[in-house]
């Protein structure tokens, strides 16, 4: 559900020469897609041989998904909450892709499905849905580095 088409094998590999760099970026680096931006920006005026960027949730999107897992798992109201992050996620990818976010809006629908699918196996098994809610907490990460990775793209960069 949440892993990226894996390109690295296509990649040239780092030689003993090369520098890797690599960066973090925090939630509030990436709260909207003017941040998105930002970063993208920063990345690609850099020119080391290889970067590695570690991206977190978009800020607050962690918190968001422990209280959906938490109130899916407790039988309470989730899908207007579900709904929301959704869009909020659709809107940043609007913002930062433009008319290339088509196939990114596409992703991130079927991720929210599959979540909506998670979230609603959870209101069934309630606290013994432990394993299931803990895969609900890490799926920010997952979509902040697509929007990374998709923003980098877009600009001309190469990201995998």
């Amino acid at each position: 559900m949440n892993a990226l088409p894996s390109t690295l094998a296509q990649t040239a590999p780092a030689t003993a020469d090369d520098t890797v760099i690599v960066h973090k970026f925090g939630g509030s680096s990436v709260a909207d897609a003017a941040r998105y931006r930002h970063v993208a920006q920063l990345l690609g005026e850099r020119d080391d041989p290889v970067q590695v960027t570690v991206v977190s949730a978009m800020k607050g999107v962690t918190d968001a998904l422990i209280a959906l897992a938490d109130a899916a798992a407790g039988n309470a109201d989730w899908p207007t909450r579900h709904a929301a992050l959704h869009e909020k996620h659709r809107e940043a990818a609007r913002e930062l892709l433009g008319e290339r976010a088509a196939p990114t809006l596409t992703w991130l629908d079927t991720q929210f499905q599959e979540l909506s699918a998670i979230l609603g196996a959870l209101a069934l098994l309630g606290p013994s849905g432990e394993a299931a809610k803990e895969r609900v907490h890490g799926l920010g990460e997952v979509w902040s580095a697509r929007l990374l990775a998709d923003a980098l793209r877009a600009a001309g960069h190469d990201a995998i």
